[in-house]
């Protein structure tokens, strides 16, 4: 081979690995079960963008075929070309309908595992909010209809080893527990021994003035259903399995049980003395058993076999009684407006024999209605602030903890707006949250005009927090500003997670957020200490990290501040935007 010859071939080689080293674009087209197929029976395509190193690049951006946006994704570790099922998702995946409302919101973690996905009505109301932990679902699923109606629904696979309510065992004698995958949890038990698994169930008592204590219009707790799928497999036809619920100890509790020859009892334990509300020692429903379910509908309790209704009475007026009288004598004060007093629902799955006996538990679902109420009745306020344009919001997780419906409000270029959000990240020990702006009407930011940083500020620095002390009781709705200095650079007790700071704050400020001189973000406000002036506590910015990490994209350390070179007076203005009121039921 002359040398000349060579040279053209290296030339050639070179103008290929070129033009294979240039970013290019990719479209892919799916048909209306999102499979891959040719264009001509498409009803969606996909368009990626690669770097030259052959890297997604950018968002990756789904269109109806008619060239309406159906949805947007941050990136993906895998896309499934032949069928989008197999995609694995990295970040936030949006979709939407034809007519530009939401369909659902995903995140993803940079592993492309579900951490929490969102679905909506067409109308915009939301459908279901679910979190997963591992892929499996974390605790409660909301559901709501199209009316905006609610209900938070749990469900307990035993075929699938779950215990994401932490079952606790209190049983005795010769008894065991044996797990079969795909089947159920086999409950065995022998010579007087018997099986009790208890779980804490937090289901709330209705919130009710405390102005107007109506023993007649008095609801004990939310609407429920208990729906548990147990089999009588063999051995001891006369020991009773079933449902313990209310649960406070083996002296008080209400129980549904039933046994393999079709005997029932209903009934309860006040203090170690039973009251047997129904009693039958046969029913061809219960021989043949699958699933238990007790109905709490308007303080009215329906008991249920496979289906059909056995039994239904009135919850005893002795335990609302207790309820009313506790509620007149403790906490005297005007506010809150009114008053949450939390069950101690303990729900228990229950098995006994006089000899040996197995029984099969499958799963136990349960549902909490509710009606969201009206806002006159909000019983909570705190202070959040914007984290990101697309409507995320930092607070504490006191704030919201165990809220059936959370309001944003914030006054955005002279209007007032309010929101409904959702919590999609809580962090209790770090007493954080992450919400999520959910309508619709909801249009984001170009930006925010401030930075957050998770360096260390000195001893003596300057800050101020903008927040909403007291809203609910007199405070008014409107933005407040207080300033002061890092006092001590720990916190409570000595905790290296917050600041001491000599900002005033009140309740209702908890959530705010600490800025430096520069409006730099560099705490969020917790808490204060109510035996001494000026003393109060901010947890360190660098403690969201953890809690916002695969939700939101921050900028780095040195983020665009806008405000650094402003006078304090344009700060305050300008920030009080980008500061949420927070409404709780």
């Amino acid at each position: 081979m002359t040398l000349r010859k060579l040279y053209l071939i290296i030339i050639a080689l070179m103008i290929i690995l070129s033009c294979s080293n240039k970013p290019y674009q990719e479209k892919i087209y799916y048909d209306k079960d999102f499979k891959g197929c040719d264009q001509a029976d498409a009803e969606f395509f996909r368009v990626v963008n690669y770097d030259k190193n052959g890297k997604i690049k950018g968002k990756i951006l789904d269109y109806f075929i008619t060239g309406e946006l159906q949805g947007e994704s941050d990136s993906a570790i895998f896309i499934g070309r032949n069928d989008d099922s197999q995609t694995k998702y990295a970040g936030n995946v949006t979709a939407y309908y034809k007519s530009g409302i939401k369909q659902f919101e995903a995140v993803f973690d940079k592993k492309g595992s579900l951490l929490t996905n969102i679905e909506y009505y067409e109308n915009g109301k939301l459908k279901t909010k679910t979190n997963y932990n591992e892929g499996k679902i974390d605790g409660w699923t909301l559901i709501g209809d199209e009316f905006g109606n609610r209900y938070k629904y749990y469900f307990e696979d035993f075929s699938e080893n779950y215990n994401t309510i932490n079952w606790l065992n209190l049983s005795l004698g010769e008894c065991s527990t044996n797990f079969i995958k795909y089947e159920g949890t086999e409950f065995k038990t022998d010579n007087g021994g018997f099986i009790l698994k208890v779980a804490q169930i937090p289901i709330k008592y209705t919130k009710v003035s405390r102005e107007h204590i109506d023993p007649v219009d008095l609801r004990i707790e939310d609407d429920f259903s208990i729906t548990a799928s147990i089999q009588f497999t063999g051995g001891d036809s006369t020991g009773f399995h079933g449902i313990y619920f209310r649960y406070q100890n083996q002296f008080n509790h209400y129980y549904y049980i039933v046994n393999g020859k079709g005997g029932c009892k209903i009934g309860l334990l006040n203090n170690g003395t039973e009251a047997i509300l129904f009693s039958s020692n046969y029913s061809e429903y219960i021989k043949e058993l699958e699933n238990l379910m007790i109905m709490n509908f308007e303080d009215k309790y329906l008991f249920y076999v496979n289906g059909e209704l056995i039994f239904e009475d009135y919850f005893p007026k002795t335990i609302k009684d207790e309820m009313i009288e506790e509620m007149k004598t403790t906490n005297k004060k005007s506010e809150p407006a009114v008053v949450e007093v939390l069950s101690d629902f303990k729900l228990g799955i229950f098995s006994e024999s006089t000899f040996s006996k197995r029984i099969l538990v499958k799963n136990i679902e349960i549902e909490t209605g509710y009606v969201l109420k009206n806002d006159k009745f909000w019983n909570g306020n705190g202070t959040g602030f914007f984290i990101d344009p697309n409507g995320y919001i930092i607070t504490n997780h006191h704030v919201v903890n165990n809220a059936d419906k959370i309001e944003v409000s914030f006054i955005r270029q002279g209007k007032k707006y309010s929101y409904e959000a959702l919590s999609l990240k809580e962090d209790l020990k770090s007493d954080l949250a992450l919400l999520k702006i959910v309508d619709n009407k909801f249009k984001p930011f170009t930006a925010l005009p401030y930075s957050i940083s998770y360096k260390l500020r000195e001893l003596a620095a300057e800050v101020f927090t903008l927040g909403f002390p007291e809203a609910l009781n007199h405070g008014g709705e409107e933005v407040k500003f207080t300033d002061g200095k890092i006092s001590c650079l720990s916190g409570y007790d000595g905790s290296a997670a917050q600041y001491q700071i000599s900002t005033p704050v009140q309740p209702g400020n908890s959530g705010g957020p600490l800025f430096d001189n520069d409006g730099t973000l560099i705490g969020i406000i917790q808490s204060k200490w109510e035996n001494a002036d000026n003393v109060s506590y901010a947890i360190k910015s660098s403690y969201l990290k953890n809690l916002i990490e695969n939700y939101i994209k921050l900028s780095n350390d040195n983020g665009i501040n806008d405000l650094k070179n402003k006078k304090l007076q344009e700060k305050a203005k300008t920030l009080s935007d980008y500061i949420v009121l927070i409404k709780t039921l």
